[in-house]
């Protein structure tokens, strides 16, 4: 009997400090669980910071929504590395082209858009994209937007599941098309597009693709049309990205 009670009042104290280590343990498990919660999406105005991708949960990416007001349609434009920095209002738009800056590095495929419109029906997207020359200097560029392009054929765009668009990227042999032209030809429009100031640099461009020179995506432009329910009209607006040809 006294041999029981001796190792009761040994055993006593092991097991309380064992309890004690395990509610410690699982309350730092917790704190641990607390601090690695992902954080939730977190929305400012018109642009948001999300996170998107559950593989990679420290991966966030910077989304920004701006809404243009047509006479005809309401149109969301949502865009990662979308440059927008303006606040969706209620003014509309009389023109028929909106222009949209995107950031270095962004793909068509990163933006998207929803056609917003209860007079409208028919409603087709389609989306085309136009090259440009560039002249480049370690950095500086000066790209010849106002001279020779070469546009692609107009694509229609399908509606996914939530009735939004989304746009459609190119290969690079598709960003490197552009209209026939001599080294000379190149030259001549670039003294005239960039100045004097360039003159240097554009002595030394030898090919169309190479050290000072190279074409690239420079715009694409969406087109949406439809049918007013009421009139019977053809309605027809764009919405054009510009894509920075360097840094």
């Amino acid at each position: 009997m006294w041999k029981n009670i001796v190792w009761c009042l040994i055993c006593l104290p092991i097991f309380f400090i064992s309890c004690n280590s395990g509610d410690s343990a699982n309350g730092s498990d917790s704190a641990t669980a607390e601090l690695m919660k992902p954080n939730e999406p977190l929305w400012h105005d018109s642009m948001a910071y999300i996170n998107n991708n559950k593989s990679e949960p420290e991966k966030e990416i910077f989304v920004s929504k701006s809404m243009v007001n047509f006479d005809s349609m309401a149109i969301e434009i949502i865009g990662s590395f979308l440059n927008i920095y303006e606040e969706t209002n209620d003014k509309i738009i009389t023109t028929r082209q909106k222009e949209f800056d995107v950031e270095v590095g962004t793909d068509p495929s990163d933006l998207g858009l929803k056609i917003i419109s209860e007079n409208l029906e028919n409603i087709v997207v389609e989306q085309c994209m136009q090259t440009s020359m560039t002249i480049m200097n370690e950095g500086p560029h000066c790209d010849l937007t106002d001279w020779l392009h070469h546009t692609t054929e107009w694509e229609r765009i399908a509606a996914n599941d939530t009735g939004s668009y989304t746009l459609f990227g190119y290969t690079e042999s598709d960003t490197k098309k552009f209209p026939p032209v001599t080294v000379n030809e190149l030259k001549n429009a670039a003294r005239k597009h960039c100045g004097d100031e360039w003159k240097p640099v554009i002595d030394q461009i030898r090919d169309l693709e190479g050290f000072h020179s190279s074409v690239g995506m420079n715009k694409v432009l969406v087109r949406i049309s439809g049918t007013d329910k009421v009139s019977g009209r053809k309605v027809e607006r764009q919405i054009m990205f510009i894509f920075s040809m360097g840094c």
